[in-house]
């Protein structure tokens, strides 16, 4: 499933290897750091929208990244 994804470097697009609740990881040639905060969009037919999630770089490898969801209190403490 393909996915557009927001950081530091504007807005790029990746392809989502493996999703679960708690994260994702993006095969993607860009550069990244770990502890990056990144926003990523989520759209497939069966959603009917696109799905924007905040996280967490927690992995960088050759392939790409390893993304941790942030939780809603996460987003909501960063933002006071």
């Amino acid at each position: 499933m393909r996915v557009r994804y927001a950081g530091k470097d504007g807005i790029s697009s990746g392809v989502i290897r493996d999703l679960s609740l708690g994260g994702m990881f993006i095969l993607s040639r860009k550069a990244f750091s770990l502890g990056q905060g990144i926003q990523v969009a989520i759209s497939h037919a069966n959603l009917g929208s696109v799905v924007w999630m905040a996280g967490d770089v927690v992995r960088v490898t050759p392939e790409g990244i390893g993304l941790r969801f942030r939780s809603t209190n996460q987003i909501q403490k960063q933002r006071c």
